[in-house]
């Protein structure tokens, strides 16, 4: 069997709020980190798509169009982010991206470190990861200590039990 070649985009975005988060974040990390994966998978890199300094919490991002329309010049059938949080902060736009959007242009969408792949089924977790990870937009801030904060913590550890947990019938990991 024949395996299908991935045309990929390797996309990254830092914006000012995130460079609150570090080194982890900087554009140079996440450019390591995907190139390394595409390396490891065999995918054929396209193109570095890389919006420094824009907000995730819009998709008016310029290599984001970019990226966007060499999706639909069929010049990309795959796209790699670092998170979830790096192809947006709009838990609702990226939710469309990445269920509706991708899916009809027959784009996988990889994000390395939640464990998002398309290709495979089991991403029911996905939309809620993409919630926790975008509390910010939320209205969360990026303050330790506040009520949101403190609510969206108890919601990530809930899910996460509740998706790591044995299934009680089939004793599966949901």
């Amino acid at each position: 069997m024949k395996q299908q070649q991935y045309n990929t985009a390797l996309y990254m975005r830092l914006s000012r709020d995130d460079e609150l988060e570090g080194e982890s974040a900087s554009i140079s990390t996440q450019k390591q980190i995907l190139r390394d994966y595409a390396n490891e998978q065999g995918f054929l890199v396209v193109d570095e798509y890389v919006d420094d300094g824009f907000s995730g919490t819009n998709f008016e991002r310029p290599s984001f169009k970019r990226m966007i329309e060499d999706i639909e010049d069929g010049k990309i059938n795959c796209v790699v982010t670092k998170d979830l949080s790096r192809l947006g902060r709009n838990y609702i736009l990226t939710g469309q991206y990445t269920e509706l959007y991708f899916p009809s242009k027959g784009v996988r969408y990889i994000a390395i470190h939640d464990g998002v792949d398309t290709i495979r089924e089991d991403n029911d977790i996905a939309p809620f990861k993409n919630i926790v990870k975008n509390k910010r937009c939320l209205g969360g801030g990026t303050t330790k200590g506040g009520f949101m904060n403190f609510q969206m913590d108890k919601l990530q550890v809930l899910l996460h039990t509740a998706f790591t947990r044995p299934d009680r019938q089939s004793g599966k990991t949901l």
